[in-house]
């Protein structure tokens, strides 16, 4: 057995995959669905985030949610509940 400790490449690789998603929620909207211009324009204006997030349209009205900055990640998962024209807007990880 060695004392040294063992690195799985698998592991390693996985990491760097997910790197750039840390900062990143799915959006869907309850209720009702708004098109993918208005759901930008809101939600920035709503979060007012001080790095700013690129938002970018899934299938089926789900949205994906990059964050620049994990003070703007944390604000958007933590703070809600979050609206758009009277409608929920669920945030998960």
């Amino acid at each position: 057995m060695s004392k040294f400790p063992r690195v799985d490449s698998r592991q390693e690789e996985n990491r760097a995959a997910w790197k750039p998603r840390r900062c990143t929620l799915i959006l869907k909207m309850l209720g009702k669905n708004v098109g993918f211009k208005v759901l930008d324009q809101k939600m920035k204006k709503v979060w007012m985030l001080e790095k700013g997030c690129e938002i970018t349209e899934l299938e089926r009205g789900f949205f994906l949610v990059r964050f620049k900055s994990k003070r703007g990640y944390h604000k958007v998962l933590d703070e809600g509940p979050w609206t758009i024209q009277g409608h929920y807007v669920t945030v998960s990880k």
